[in-house]
């Protein structure tokens, strides 16, 4: 694995503006020399999971994440994980190092690393077709897999429980043993995830790539224990979510109980709530993707608009637990620009997408890139009136994706921010859209004047309250961009002489500007 992709393209969170990355971290790694062993906490940030539920994702301080992807890129330990993850004929979610990263328009396409199967539907496709001989299908996941997993366990999947705590009683002698290449790798990974959350031992940093390698760490050995047992089933698991197809309704339970008892051993469990046991015929496929696929556009007119958005919202009403799903997948073809808007339809269509805006502000990114495709079109002043409507809900409720992406396309789109709005952004204590909010400060695009002296003191206050989690923020703030003053920190340095910075003020949303599909009858070419 590189290094210096994983630095690149698999620490910041593929759900952030662009304006945040670690593309200089991968390219001055080299110049970071001396690296505290310092433990810290994680920096939270809040995206939506489905209509009414949250996901916290956490990045781990810089320094840490250096230290966990310097070990798992270290060659012996790339190839100890490599001939690990090929223990599994069940995965469809293996860890594939991505040689194109950089080089896409969506920030999900440009990870460090990928999967077997890029898409989910592909992955359905090939249980599918593979499933043919079999009747009845076990379906699971795992209850909280990444908050639940056991950093200790590592060491398990890599070696198997009984001769991990076999080694670790060995005390002085492991090294003689032929093993412990992998035992000393597992045991200083466990020791590097714990540091980074102060020294916690449950749950991993969800979001950066490392996350994903190490879930697959424990989903192989997972999948092998099971491919053992039962070597005849046909199963299939994407991150944790299991398909497995047998023959008759004692297999599919006894397959069942025996995944309880090796996930107890892991300290994780099945979540009850989406277990199911199904005898085909059944249907297979989500009934809302047939029903946005009728809908069909020969010509782009405001008619058909309305009916393809009627279909939206009442899909989205009808399945709320899905409704961001529904949202996003509905509107990708009008991001990728499969179907164009003409002049004449924009206002109709710009008018459901603000109020899809409101009800389902998880396409905000779909949202700034349609905005930047379509820029010369744009009613300024409506879109700023939903902007504002989306940040006074969602900073009331620390929504942060909400909060960071409405100031993003603030900044996209040079709108000027009203003098009200920043000291409830602040009251988030996000630190990502602090720094947005600096930058607008910066930009002119803060009505009023820009901050006042007393809401930037109050920035002050909140560095100055020595909380764990807002490195980011007095990182690029204090240290490099210099916007505001705040009580000296050590444990920079090594960054700062590298001039390592993760907010880039010039960077822009990318666009589908050049589509290769057949023009709609009707479009503008």
């Amino acid at each position: 694995m590189d290094k210096k992709r994983l630095l690149s393209f698999g620490y910041f969170f593929k759900e952030l503006p662009p304006v945040f990355n670690s593309l200089e971290l991968g390219t001055k790694y080299a110049l970071i020399q001396n690296l505290p062993n310092a433990t810290s906490s994680n920096l939270e940030f809040s995206i939506p999971k489905g209509q009414y539920s949250r996901r916290l994702l956490q990045l781990p301080h810089p320094i840490n994440f250096i230290q966990i992807a310097n070990h798992i890129c270290e060659t012996s330990n790339w190839s100890i994980l490599t001939h690990h993850f090929e223990k599994s004929k069940f995965s469809h979610s293996r860890v594939i190092e991505n040689t194109q990263s950089g080089n896409h328009i969506l920030a999900k396409d440009n990870r460090a690393i990928r999967t077997n199967y890029e898409k989910l539907s592909d992955s359905k496709e090939k249980t599918i077709v593979e499933s043919y001989d079999m009747i009845y299908e076990l379906k699971l996941d795992i209850t909280k897999y990444y908050p639940s997993i056991y950093t200790h366990s590592i060491v398990w999947a890599i070696l198997g429980k009984k001769r991990a705590k076999a080694m670790w009683k060995l005390k002085g002698a492991k090294s003689n043993e032929p093993d412990f290449p992998q035992y000393d790798f597992a045991d200083k990974l466990d020791n590097y995830l714990r540091r980074c959350q102060d020294n916690q031992s449950v749950g991993i940093p969800i979001g950066p790539d490392t996350s994903h390698i190490i879930a697959e760490i424990i989903g192989c050995y997972i999948d092998s224990q099971l491919q053992t047992e039962f070597p005849d089933v046909k199963a299939f698991r994407y991150f944790d979510d299991y398909y497995i197809y047998v023959d008759t309704e004692e297999k599919a339970q006894e397959a069942l109980k025996y995944l309880q008892k090796i996930l107890a051993d892991l300290q994780l469990s099945i979540n009850e709530h989406k277990l199911k046991i199904r005898r085909f015929p059944f249907e297979f496929q989500d009934t809302w993707v047939k029903e946005i696929h009728a809908v069909r556009f020969k010509t782009v007119n405001a008619s058909n608009l309305k009916q393809y958005f009627s279909t939206l919202f009442g899909l989205a009403d009808k399945n709320p637990d899905n409704s961001s799903t529904i949202f996003c997948y509905g509107l990708r073809t009008f991001e990728k620009r499969t179907i164009e808007i003409k002049d004449e339809n924009w206002k109709i269509f710009e008018s459901f997408l603000l109020k899809s805006m409101l009800v389902e502000p998880s396409i905000l990114e779909i949202a700034s890139r349609i905005f930047e495709t379509y820029k010369n079109s744009l009613s300024k002043e409506k879109i700023k009136t939903v902007l504002v409507k989306i940040l006074e809900i969602h900073c009331e409720l620390n929504h942060h994706y909400e909060t960071v992406w409405v100031l993003w396309i603030f900044k996209q789109l040079a709108l000027e921010l009203p003098e009200d709005i920043p000291n409830k952004v602040i009251n988030t204590g996000d630190n990502f859209s602090i720094l947005l909010l600096l930058d607008m400060d910066k930009s002119n695009l803060i009505a009023g004047g820009g901050l006042s002296r007393q809401t930037k003191q109050s920035i002050t206050d909140f560095l100055d309250s020595a909380q764990t989690t807002d490195w980011l923020l007095y990182y690029e703030a204090v240290e490099i961009k210099k916007w505001i003053i705040s009580t000296q920190r050590t444990g920079f340095d090594s960054l700062k002489n590298a001039k390592v910075s993760f907010y880039n003020q010039r960077a822009v949303i990318k666009t589908h500007d050049n589509p290769k599909q057949k023009k709609i009858k009707g479009t503008k070419a």
